[in-house]
């Protein structure tokens, strides 16, 4: 199996979660960060995911699967608890191509659901191809902890400097761009605090200035 990793928006995507017990309901609370058009369908629940229900977050189908179930879904993950219905589940939504999740069952998944780092603007995922979720559970563990704490509020200012760079600084061409959101993203990560509009804007113009004379050394060094 040849897996390609990508991030999809999946605002419309319709996704049908069947089985509500603790494996499912782990699912679950991923997918609520990302969406809000979750059907699951389960004789039984676990208590957080009948909350959710409650919350309006998701819809709560209580009862055994039906094949109709499937019907105008765009992602399935089965995790019924039964190997063999888990297997039919995958079979008929490769059929249907349909993108199906089988908990603990790699051979019948079309896609594996990802080991998941999410902080404001950042979203971090790890898989193992489903070799080992013990493996990108640890990894999860060892990249989150040299993640900064403000990494949103870093990733806050480059989006709105990477926004109004160009419009402000047209005479900079794309690579010293770069190299100026490189520098300025170096000394945001060294910050003992995030700097408001006006010293973000002092910033910038020192780097600018930095960037700009060593371009002119370049190009003198070259003549």
């Amino acid at each position: 199996m040849k897996l390609f990793p990508f991030y999809m928006d999946v605002t419309n995507t319709r996704f049908l979660i069947i089985g509500g017990g603790r494996v499912a309901a782990g699912k679950i609370s991923r997918l609520t960060a990302f969406s809000d058009r979750i059907t699951v369908v389960a004789p039984e629940a676990e208590e957080s995911v009948l909350q959710l229900s409650d919350e309006g977050r998701l819809k709560y189908v209580r009862r055994a699967f039906l094949d109709s179930d499937l019907d105008g879904c765009d992602c399935v993950i089965a995790a019924t608890g039964d190997r063999a219905l888990n297997g039919r589940i995958s079979e008929i939504c490769r059929q249907r191509h349909i993108p199906v999740n089988s908990v603990d069952e790699p051979e019948n998944c079309t896609f594996f659901f990802p080991a998941i780092i999410r902080k404001g603007h950042l979203t971090v995922s790890i898989s193992t191809d489903g070799a080992s979720p013990a493996c990108a559970a640890w990894l999860k563990r060892e990249i989150g902890r040299v993640i900064p704490e403000n990494i949103d509020g870093i990733l806050d200012i480059m989006q709105e400097v990477r926004a109004s760079f160009p419009g402000k600084h047209p005479d900079i061409d794309q690579r010293q761009r770069a190299a100026v959101y490189r520098q300025l993203l170096t000394e945001l990560l060294a910050a003992e605090r995030m700097p408001g509009a006006e010293e973000t804007e002092r910033m910038i113009a020192e780097i600018c200035a930095e960037t700009g004379d060593e371009a002119e050394k370049c190009s003198g060094e070259h003549q």
